[in-house]
């Protein structure tokens, strides 16, 4: 995706949306979904087959 990413830029297209990044929001979706992928990864690793 990195690559993708990069050859977009390259190209021209910019699909990063400013005022989305400079909302505080943001910061505290990131951080929600962040801790809900760490208790998941927790419950899924400490379940007993």
């Amino acid at each position: 995706m990195g690559v993708v990413s990069a050859a977009m830029r390259f190209g021209g297209i910019n699909l990063v949306n400013d005022a989305w990044l400079n909302n505080t929001w943001s910061e505290v979706l990131a951080l929600g979904a962040y801790a809900f992928l760490i208790l998941y990864f927790i419950k899924a690793s400490m379940k007993v087959k």
